[in-house]
């Protein structure tokens, strides 16, 4: 049976419209019970994605990098993690971790607002380089890092504008990096102390 004969008016099947949520959506929807409180998931231009389940190699990665920039702060700025940066009515990533301005509350950070955002990669590598870094230079991110915690590599993301990060480029685990607006914090992964991973190892 060919698809015309199947339909019966011989036009093409459409796919259904797919809506696209808001952030305020979003938060009717924990009100309601619809989405637990703390539930992981990010709303990404549009759509609620269900992100996948935290490793522990994730989790101490994370946790490093955080110690690190937490231990050399001062006041100049503010340590903030997996929290709600709101980026437009359509975008609300939940990044690892952002520096902000001492100043300001996570709630009141916009994209522009945050010194550096980091999100640490084990098995989210394809979306963190690709789905969020489109976004997060489209909505003025300044610098953004993916940090391959199993290769031990960082993608270190500048120049933000509506196609994407002009400057993209890879640091070894035992070369330093300075964020662009916190000069004199540097970091060199290989001193965090963790080898290499193989395979599915996480």
């Amino acid at each position: 049976m060919n698809i015309h004969s199947k339909f019966g008016s011989g036009r093409q099947p459409t796919e259904p419209e797919r809506r696209r949520f808001t952030v305020d959506d979003v938060r009717a929807m924990v009100r309601a019970g619809i989405i637990a409180e703390g539930e992981n998931v990010e709303l990404i231009d549009g759509e609620i994605i269900t992100m996948a389940a935290k490793s522990p190699r994730h989790d101490d990665m994370k946790a490093a990098v955080a110690d690190f920039f937490s231990d050399s702060r001062g006041r100049a700025f503010r340590v903030a993690q997996e929290f709600a940066l709101r980026l437009a009515d359509h975008w609300e990533p939940e990044p690892d971790i952002a520096l902000i301005p001492f100043d300001m509350r996570p709630s009141q950070a916009r994209g522009p607002d945050a010194l550096l955002v980091v999100e640490v990669a084990v098995s989210s590598l394809s979306i963190d380089l690709d789905v969020k870094a489109a976004g997060y230079a489209a909505y003025g991110v300044r610098e953004y890092w993916v940090i391959d915690a199993k290769r031990l590599v960082t993608h270190v993301h500048r120049e933000p504008g509506p196609d994407g990060y002009a400057s993209v480029i890879e640091v070894a685990a035992d070369v330093e990096i300075e964020p662009m607006l916190i000069r004199g914090l540097r970091l060199r992964l290989s001193e965090f102390g963790f080898d290499l991973l193989e395979g599915d190892e996480a």
